[in-house]
């Protein structure tokens, strides 16, 4: 099996599509944690947990001594991975050309399959929390309900606060009117007021509710939530699309905006078309 003090690294830690990924050692930053998710054709996709962004075959080129990159998620060839476990030798990682992934010094690169220690790989799990929330700050609310009742959210909805601070959005929540968010969002900050396992009183329909998560952006008709907020938020909705296993965010399927479940002008001049696009950036597409 390859050095297991060694690991698969994204250089320089960079986001960047078309970074090398090569083989570095152990260091437990972010540039070496990877997400593993299974196709519907059984292969996989392996993609970097701080940019979303596959593993991917350079130039599409399956051809022995090619290396390897993050690119865009194509759901293309070049970044489908089969792997074949060798009992007590680790994992194989093979293209869908036959060639397998090899280490030589730092590199990575296609290979014929000779059975080898450095074409063999270990995978051992790892936690990695995105930046937009780990600066979350958590304020509750008077009003909400500490349960979903038997159901899990499967859409995140869009308002806007009609406030021009977090600060305004806090004040409502722990006043006298009954309603609430999930979290609140200005440039840089994310407040929460409701746990995910719980119901917000959020979208004016008691079945959605249960069924969602609420986000209010800092913000008023007059004037809409800027895009340094919506950067914000499309890295929260980014997260909490990974904590669902959702590759993609797609309005009407699983992003809606206030409107559509009662009678509102909210989310008003969001600019909700970029904040969906931000955050599919964020996810890799």
């Amino acid at each position: 099996m390859a050095n297991r003090s060694y690991v698969f690294d994204v250089s320089g830690g960079s986001t960047a599509t078309g970074t090398s990924v090569g083989f570095y050692g152990s260091n437990g930053t972010a540039a070496q944690i990877w997400d593993v998710r299974k196709n519907s054709d059984g292969t996989y996709e392996i993609s970097s947990a701080k940019s979303c962004k596959p593993l991917d075959i350079k130039g599409g080129n399956q051809s022995a001594g090619n290396g390897v990159q993050i690119w865009t998620r194509n759901e293309g060839n070049a970044q489908k991975w089969n792997l074949v476990y060798n009992r007590g030798e680790g994992y194989t990682i093979r293209s869908t050309s036959g060639l397998v992934l090899a280490s030589s010094g730092g590199a990575l690169a296609l290979s014929e399959d000779n059975g080898t220690a450095n074409q063999r790989f270990a995978f051992e799990k790892a936690t990695y929390i995105p930046p937009a929330l780990t600066g979350v700050q958590w304020k509750g609310c008077a009003h909400y309900s500490s349960s979903r009742y038997g159901e899990d959210w499967s859409v995140i909805v869009i308002h806007i606060s009609e406030c021009t601070a977090l600060s305004q959005i806090d004040n409502t929540f722990w006043g006298t009117r009954e309603a609430s968010a999930h979290y609140g969002v200005a440039p840089g900050q994310i407040h929460q007021y409701v746990g995910l396992n719980d119901t917000a009183w959020a979208v004016g329909d008691w079945e959605w509710n249960k069924r969602s998560v609420s986000i209010e952006h800092v913000g008023t008709t007059a004037n809409p939530p800027s895009y340094a907020t919506l950067d914000t938020s499309a890295q929260l909705m980014a997260a909490l699309a990974r904590s669902k296993g959702w590759r993609h965010l797609t309005m009407g399927d699983n992003v809606g905006i206030h409107k559509w479940y009662s009678s509102t002008s909210c989310p008003a001049g969001t600019d909700v078309n970029w904040l969906v696009a931000k955050a599919n950036q964020y996810l890799g597409n």
